[in-house]
């Protein structure tokens, strides 16, 4: 923990810098800037110092008071929501693929898809000594921007540091009104990797399997959701192709495991796998080999499992390594859009939710006040 706990610091330091400081770098001779430019960067910087003085003195007092340590280490605040796990959930990712581009709204869907995975499905509060010490700092460094003087420099930066911050701040559970944002998101993000798999099955193979036709519902833009490009493992079904597509539809637990299902038939036809699948290499040092999960109670993870050793294992069974890939991209998403659905109802966590109030109003308001050399 110590680690993560250091780079979170230095992290949330380095942002600080870069949007209150980082930019003085950068700073034109007095030659080059002339006196009504800093005249009104001037204005600009006493507007925006102003306003985040105001969301400083509306926000800190109640951020101070919901992330303030409990008395005994673990002890949940009074009035803090969380949600129970589910001890028939695994706890660890069944699949992690590559890395690959994702916008700010695909990385807050995964993040919080993996922090759903690994906590088995518990939307908890300030209750682990890690999340309350990612909220403390979370708030300290807050305090410091909102607090800070003001200078001309003060416009620069700020959406890299409030992204940092909401990277960590997704951590600490639920806000409300994100589910179905984030549900839509991963659902897109999704269907690209899947569509991307199948068609590097079918250019393999193109006698064996159809291309797939994205549905509408999955396709439609969502606010502030616009994905980025995404690298090869995800490469989005080429116009041409449309004539002989099918429909893919993500909206429900059959959806998934209908997904799974028609890519596992897909690779097999298009002969991409190896007959026998290789024996499960024993535990090192003669240890006991853990007995497999039993995902009984999660239909849709427990499909996955059965099609891991394709894409994961000392030997892979596709033995097409892009078309490994693309499948691993594929059952990776179809993993995390399965958490997302089958997450229980989200009360808000109260930590997340005025860490979110407080950065929304820095974003608005740097966008209003810092228009100077628009």
């Amino acid at each position: 923990m110590a680690k993560a706990v250091l780079a979170l610091a230095a992290v949330l330091s380095a942002s600080f810098a870069s949007a209150t400081w980082a930019a003085g770098e950068a700073k034109p001779s007095g030659g080059e800037m002339g006196v009504k430019t800093q005249s009104a960067l001037g204005e600009c910087a006493l507007r925006y110092g102003q306003s985040l003085k105001r969301i400083g003195d509306e926000n800190l007092p109640n951020l101070t008071a919901l992330t303030r340590r409990p008395a005994v280490a673990g002890d949940q605040p009074a009035g803090t929501p969380a949600t129970a796990g589910d001890p028939t959930l695994p706890g660890t990712l069944l699949f992690v693929s590559r890395p690959r581009p994702r916008s700010p709204a695909e990385i807050g869907a995964l993040t919080a898809a993996v922090a759903l995975a690994r906590s088995k499905g518990a939307t908890s509060a300030v209750v682990s000594d890690d999340n309350a010490w990612i909220a403390a700092r979370l708030r300290e460094d807050l305090s410091d921007y909102l607090r800070q003087k003001p200078t001309p420099f003060i416009c620069n930066g700020v959406k890299d540091y409030l992204r940092t911050l909401r990277s960590y701040a997704v951590r600490l559970g639920p806000v409300a009104g994100q589910r179905e944002a984030r549900l839509a998101t991963q659902k897109a993000a999704t269907e690209r990797a899947v569509r991307a798999a199948l068609e590097a099955i079918r250019l393999t193979h193109p006698a064996s399997v159809a291309s797939v036709k994205p549905t509408p519902s999955t396709m439609a833009e969502v606010t502030n959701t616009a994905p980025t490009p995404v690298a090869s493992d995800a490469s989005p079904a080429k116009p041409e192709e449309a004539a002989s597509e099918t429909a893919l539809r993500l909206d429900r637990p059959e959806d998934l495991i209908a997904t799974v299902d028609r890519l596992v038939s897909d690779v097999t036809a298009a002969e991409l796998v190896i007959e026998s699948a290789p024996a499960p290499a024993p535990a090192p040092n003669g240890a006991p080999v853990p007995p497999p999960l039993d995902l009984s109670a999660h239909p849709v993870l427990a499909k996955l499992a059965a099609a891991k050793p394709l894409v994961t294992s000392a030997k892979p069974t596709i033995r097409d390594q892009p078309v490994r890939l693309k499948v691993l991209a594929a059952f990776a998403d179809l993993e995390m859009l399965d958490y997302l659905l089958e997450a229980k109802a989200e009360v808000e966590n109260p930590v997340a939710g005025a860490l979110a109030k407080a950065m929304d109003e820095i974003e608005k308001a740097q966008s209003e006040d810092c228009t100077c050399l628009r």
